[in-house]
């Protein structure tokens, strides 16, 4: 992982993985504006609830991490873990899943699209603000991507801990998408457009957290 990060020519592939979502995310955008109910979409949700409510429990358990409270803490907890096993450079961005989160809620807002209703699929999540794009799986792309690479430098955890660190993690982002549009939050496309404007963020700051890890550390450490 260090050896991949570390060669220039490969941090070319994050820069053409970051132009594209950032190609992709407004092409989405402008597509739930002008369309903001699309027939694929209702019909994705429908056959992801077709299992009724059998796996509620488990998909209200993978969305409880993305609620603002939970989200915040885990933020500011895996800073202060990070900081007590002298990883400063980790703690000082787990922050920057703040300026996703922020991000997010403002698209949110300009582009205002209507959630799911109860007259197209069943809702077991009401969400106040506007649908695209969800900021579940943005919170979730940057926050536990993120976490889940550090854990290939975090030397200093316990095995058991890297281990269940980075296999749940990994089980967050990628069961995320299917739970939100499961529990009626979101559409296909809110889900798409999480993904596309989370890996935006998370490019970026892989970026910088590779490109720059000794010069954060000595920052830090002043």
């Amino acid at each position: 992982m260090e050896e991949f990060f570390g060669n220039k020519e490969k941090k070319r592939y994050i820069f053409y993985f970051i132009a594209s979502a950032l190609l992709g995310a407004p092409t989405l955008r402008w597509i739930v504006h002008v369309f903001p109910l699309l027939s694929p979409d209702v019909a994705v949700s429908k056959d992801i609830q077709n299992s009724g409510t059998v796996f509620l429990p488990f998909m209200e358990f993978v969305s409880f991490f993305g609620t603002a409270v939970v989200a915040t803490v885990s933020i500011v907890v895996s800073s202060i873990v990070f900081s007590f096993f002298a990883y400063r450079q980790e703690a000082f961005f787990m922050f920057f899943a703040f300026l996703a989160d922020a991000f997010n809620s403002m698209l949110k807002v300009i582009v205002g699209r209507p959630r799911p209703t109860v007259g197209f699929v069943n809702i077991h999540d009401m969400g106040a603000d506007p649908s695209f794009s969800s900021g579940h799986v943005v919170h979730y792309v940057v926050f536990f991507s993120f976490l889940f690479v550090t854990m290939f430098y975090a030397r200093r955890f316990p095995a058991w801990l890297i281990t269940f660190i980075s296999a749940f993690s990994l089980l967050l982002v990628l069961a995320v998408s299917i739970s939100r549009i499961y529990l009626g939050a979101h559409w296909m496309t809110d889900v798409i457009g999480g993904y596309l404007i989370g890996s935006a963020f998370l490019g970026v700051l892989l970026y910088f957290y590779m490109r720059d890890k000794t010069g954060i550390q000595t920052l830090t450490n002043r």
